[in-house]
Formats: C-alpha cells, structure tokens, sequence
C-alpha cells in the first residue's frame, strides 16, 4: 500500500515541478530570444532570414555548392530544411535507382562544400 501511495506522490510532485518549469520558462523566453538575437548580431552573422535563401534552395535541389552568401546563416537554413525533408527534396527521376540512405551523404558534402567556398570568398573579399 505504501509503495502505491508513494508512487502516487512521486508522480503528483513530477507534475507540480513540470508546471512550475513551464512557468518559468514563459518567463524568460522573450529575453532568451533577446539575447539570442544580440549574440547573433555580435558575432556578425547577418539576418537570419536571408532573401536569397529560395536561390540557395534551389542550388541545393540541383545539388550544386552554394556560391555567394551573404553569410553562412542562410545555408545552414536551407540546409536544415532540406534535411528535414530528405528524401522528398530530391526526388527521385523516373529512371533513377537510388538509395535514399546516401542522400545525407551527399547533402553533407554539399553543405561542407558551400561552407568552404563561403569561406574562400570571406578571405578573397
């Protein structure tokens, strides 16, 4: 009896601390959005919704590096949102055979390959 009854209140206070958790939390989230942006800001990293994210997407859907970024915020974006949805954002053509398993594969190359070429134009100027 007492061990149903002590489960009972493990499980009551579990709830109580999962409230007052999501208390706080909508406390404070509008100033960790704050300081996220200010960070951003800081380190130079450029608005995080770039207007050539679409040109960028459709690099990425060609399966082409990325050439000309404004930063690297927007290729890591489209990045994520094609992986996401991999294998859909390649789909497959009619006469194609392929394993969807090495679409991460080639996704990273192509990230990896954008982010260098962003970093040769950084140093090029």
């Amino acid at each position: 009896m007492f061990r149903r009854l002590r489960r009972s209140a493990s499980i009551w206070l579990f709830g109580i601390q999962l409230e007052i958790a999501d208390f706080c939390v909508q406390q404070i989230v509008d100033d960790l959005i704050g300081e996220a942006r200010k960070a951003v800001e800081e380190a130079g990293l450029g608005d995080l919704h770039s207007d050539r994210e679409s040109d960028i997407a459709t690099r990425l859907k060609l399966k082409a590096p990325i050439e000309g970024s404004p930063s690297i915020v927007p290729i890591l974006n489209v990045a994520w949102e094609a992986y996401n949805k991999l294998p859909k954002f390649w789909p497959p053509k009619d006469d194609e055979e392929r394993d969807d398993d090495k679409l991460d594969d080639i996704l990273k190359d192509i990230v990896l390959k954008s982010i260098e070429i962003f970093e040769i134009e950084q140093i090029l100027g």
